[in-house]
């Protein structure tokens, strides 16, 4: 079994979550849980490289 997510990556967290908010709200999915949300609960990770680093550690 596999697991896979995305990651986008700023220097800032909030950074990373105003650039990648118009593509997660806006995607093909049609995905109704805030974006907040869907990172703290999937393997997606969006922020600073050290969050994305915190969140990939984590799914491992």
């Amino acid at each position: 079994m596999g697991l896979g997510g995305q990651a986008h990556i700023a220097n800032r967290s909030q950074g990373a979550i105003e650039r990648y908010r118009p593509y997660f709200d806006n995607g093909p999915f049609g995905i109704q849980t805030p974006l907040e949300d869907w990172v703290k609960a999937t393997p997606s990770s969006v922020g600073s490289p050290q969050q994305v680093i915190e969140d990939t550690l984590h799914f491992q």
